[in-house]
């Protein structure tokens, strides 16, 4: 019985060391795919930088 008890226990330790591996690699494809992480300052800066062309399009003079 104790060897049952202890292989129960083996086996759920491995299975959550499993999920949290999975985990990780999860984490780690999307901060590869999302790129660096910025501060709010520079996410600004690249909000403005994309829509500066439809700015300048849409601006009419006075």
């Amino acid at each position: 019985m104790v060897s049952m008890n202890q292989g129960i226990k083996e086996a759920r330790e491995s299975g959550s060391r499993f999920i949290h591996l999975m985990e990780i690699g999860a984490l780690a494809a999307y901060n590869w795919i999302s790129g660096p992480a910025m501060t709010e300052q520079e996410r600004t800066q690249h909000r403005l930088a994309e829509t500066e062309p439809i700015r300048r399009f849409t601006q009419h003079p006075l």
